[in-house]
C-alpha cells in the first residue's frame, strides 16, 4: 500500500536486510515493514524517542542482535532534527540570493536522507548525515555573518 505513492523509499527497503528477513517470517525470522516505523494509515515520521523504542523491540542486550543500533539510530535522528533546524534557520534568517543557493541543497540532502533511512543502512547514514551537517553548520554560520555584517554597516 505504501510503496504506490512512496515508490523510491520502498525501492530503498527492499534492498535492505530487514526486508530480506521479512520475507523469510514464515522461518521464524521477522523484520520491520513500514507499519513497524510510522504507523498504519497515518503515515507520522517517527521522532527519537519512538525510533529508539522501535529498534529496541529486536536489537537490545537479551537478543545480543547489535544492542548498540537503538542508541545510535537515536543519535542519526538527532543530527537529521539538527539539520531541519539549520534548513529552518537559513529560510527564516539568508539573504534571498542565498536561500535560493542554499535550499535545494539542503532539500536535496534531506530527501536523499530520508530515502537512505528505508535501507536501513546506518553506515551510510552516518556518512551522509555528516557531510549535511557540515554543509548546514557551515551555510549556518555563512548566514550569521552576513547578518552581522549587515548590522555594522
Amino acid at each position: 500500500t505504501c510503496g504506490s505513492c512512496h515508490e523510491d523509499f520502498l525501492q530503498a527497503y527492499r534492498k535492505s536486510r530487514h526486508s530480506r528477513l521479512l520475507k523469510v517470517g514464515g522461518q521464524g525470522q521477522i523484520g520491520p515493514n513500514c507499519v513497524t516505523c510510522h504507523g498504519s494509515l497515518d503515515a507520522r515520521a517517527p521522532n527519537v524517542r519512538s525510533v529508539r523504542d522501535t529498534c529496541q523491540l529486536c536489537h537490545n542486550s537479551v537478543s545480543g542482535k547489535h544492542p548498540e543500533i537503538p542508541a545510535r539510530a537515536e543519535m542519526l535522528l538527532n543530527d537529521l532534527n539538527a539539520i531541519r533546524g539549520f534548513r529552518r534557520y537559513v529560510s527564516l534568517r539568508a539573504k534571498p540570493e542565498k536561500m535560493v543557493e542554499m535550499l535545494p541543497v539542503f532539500d536535496a540532502g534531506l530527501e536523499d536522507l530520508a530515502r537512505l533511512w528505508h535501507t536501513f543502512d546506518l553506515e551510510g547514514i552516518d556518512a551522509d548525515t555528516r557531510k549535511l551537517l557540515e554543509f548546514a553548520l557551515a551555510k549556518q554560520k555563512e548566514v550569521r555573518a552576513d547578518r552581522v555584517g549587515a548590522e555594522d554597516r
